[in-house]
């Protein structure tokens, strides 16, 4: 399986879409604001500068030790053993026997939220972003999108956006963001293979 620090474009953009929505229901604009203001005092701490707090710089060689977080990326081998990892959620085997292929690879980026891509001979295949909390405002802020449709049997609770082309799944307050990125399929059949896709991951959240 790979492993990588830097998602693909189609991934970036799903976790951009979901930071999105996680600021428009948690109102936590105000705080960046406050931030702003602490960086204006920050640009007054050049003074500080001067003093030796580049020493302090090596402070960041510890952050090799974070690097040792990767491990746990081993849990998203995608055994599909129920662990609650989004790779975990849908093995490759289960993927290539739904789509009907072979030679598909999962790649693992810590978050939260984590995200889970699947290729394709090294090509962008299937995307699943899980958010382990605030599923609920998310969700509900999705259902009021005109272009979302219910989808029932799915977990708690589960739609589709004809708009953005993405699946959300909700079980308890963690959020499955599913899309597939073969645009080799027309919209109908990808929309049947989340369905699937979602199925199985809804089993193992």
């Amino acid at each position: 399986m790979q492993r990588s620090s830097i998602p693909p474009a189609p991934i970036a953009a799903g976790l951009l879409l979901l930071g999105l929505l996680l600021a428009a229901c948690g109102g936590g604009g105000t705080a960046a604001t406050d931030d702003g203001g602490a960086g204006n005092a920050a640009t007054d701490a050049p003074a500080a500068t001067d003093a030796p707090a580049a020493p302090d710089a090596p402070a960041p060689t510890d952050v090799p030790a974070a690097t040792d977080a990767p491990a746990a990326t081993d849990a998203g081998s995608g055994t599909g053993s129920g662990s609650g990892d989004v790779c975990g959620l849908v093995t490759v085997a289960e993927m290539e026997g739904l789509f009907g292929v072979s030679g598909v690879t999962q790649g693992f980026f810590a978050g939260p939220p984590d995200t889970c891509d699947y290729q394709l001979d090294s090509a962008p295949f299937v995307a699943m972003v899980l958010t382990p909390f605030s599923a609920s405002p998310i969700f509900d802020a999705m259902s009021a999108d005109v272009a979302s449709e219910s989808i029932g049997g799915i977990g708690d609770r589960a739609l589709y956006n004809r708009q953005m082309l993405t699946f959300l799944v909700q079980k308890g307050e963690s959020l499955l963001t599913l899309q597939i990125l073969d645009e080799s399929r027309s919209e109908d059949e990808r929309l049947e293979l989340m369905k699937q896709v979602a199925a199985i991951a809804a089993g193992r959240m």
